[in-house]
């Protein structure tokens, strides 16, 4: 499953394009009815493209081998296990982008600097085209081993990054194209990594969007509903260490 929160008809196109995406996410509320019907219009008349797209699709399919259980999610749902939580004051934050998100990536560095959070950059470290799931898995690990830390994940839309991040057991990848999301993964879901799409986000919207998620905080009374998370990746994820074997 490669499912994809699309703000836009133009995401929308490029999820499908690019991800070849089989799930559509709308929040319908902060778009609209009109809004929604052209994002789902974009997305169902899109085909994906293949050619050196299906590369970067075909090494998070060779992560599902390792990750998913294959169990029923209806009848296995059981007590949840230990959540990875990160509910402080985030003071490391691991940061990925591939050549798509190299550009953007030197502003949330700037922006992470000034407020004093330590950065590791786990690359690329140039527009030479990548392979956005190498970055993704890289930067998920660390978050697994780093109770407190979070990331910043940044491709061209966002979209390739939250997909691949979002396979690995522990890791909440929130997709956020401005304040009000951001605010939203933190509060009510504590997302541990923020992506972004690095050509679809202006200046003053990622300089936003990073500073509200780094200054939100999780909202205890919401336990349960990160409980059912977790429930989720119990019954069909697994521990990992994979990895793709290149970034080209």
């Amino acid at each position: 499953m490669r499912g994809s929160r699309c703000t836009s008809a133009t995401t929308a196109r490029y999820t499908r394009r690019h991800n070849d995406s089989n799930i559509l996410c709308l929040g319908y509320k902060p778009l609209g009815a009109y809004l929604c019907l052209d994002i789902v219009k974009a997305w169902v008349n899109s085909e994906f493209e293949g050619g050196r797209h299906a590369i970067s699709v075909n090494l998070i399919r060779s992560g599902e081998e390792h990750q998913f259980k294959g169990a029923d999610i209806l009848s296995s749902l059981g007590e949840s296990g230990n959540v990875r939580a990160l509910r402080g004051h985030i003071e490391r934050v691991y940061i990925a982008n591939d050549h798509a998100g190299f550009e953007a990536k030197g502003r949330v560095t700037g922006i992470l600097r000034e407020r004093k959070i330590d950065v590791v950059d786990l690359g690329t470290e140039s527009t030479e085209i990548v392979r956005y799931p190498y970055y993704a898995a890289r930067a998920a690990q660390k978050v697994k081993e780093s109770p407190g830390c979070g990331a910043v994940l940044i491709c061209g839309t966002g979209i390739g990054m939250s997909i691949a991040a979002n396979k690995f057991k522990g890791v909440r990848a929130a997709l956020c194209t401005g304040e009000s999301g951001a605010r939203y993964a933190r509060e009510h879901l504590d997302s541990n990594i923020l992506c972004i799409g690095g050509k679809i986000i202006g200046q003053f919207e990622l300089e936003d969007t990073v500073n509200t998620w780094l200054d939100t905080r999780f909202r205890e009374n919401l336990g349960p509903v990160l409980a059912a998370l977790n429930e989720i990746e119990d019954c069909n994820l697994q521990e990992t260490g994979w990895k793709p074997a290149n970034n080209i």
